[in-house]
């Protein structure tokens, strides 16, 4: 579905996320396939986080060292 977005030039920036933690890595992996468009800008799909994980401070450092680990820190929001 994303690729088909992507090839008809519909696919605008999107925030992807899990409920679930786990699946972060199977995230991850997907939105790094959709990192440039067209007009150079880099992150149109990233990996994003639940509101129950950004608002703790283990919370906010489990996000970070994953996005770390997945080489998408330096492209998110």
């Amino acid at each position: 579905m994303l690729g088909i977005l992507k090839a008809e030039g519909n696919l605008e920036k999107l925030s992807i996320f899990s409920l679930n933690s786990n699946n972060w890595a199977a995230i991850a992996t997907l939105t790094g396939n959709f990192q440039n468009n067209d007009d150079g800008i880099k992150g149109t799909i990233q990996l994003g986080t639940a509101w129950w994980f950004a608002d703790t401070y283990t919370g906010n450092i489990m996000q970070i060292e994953k996005f770390a680990e997945l080489s998408t820190l330096g492209i998110n929001i």
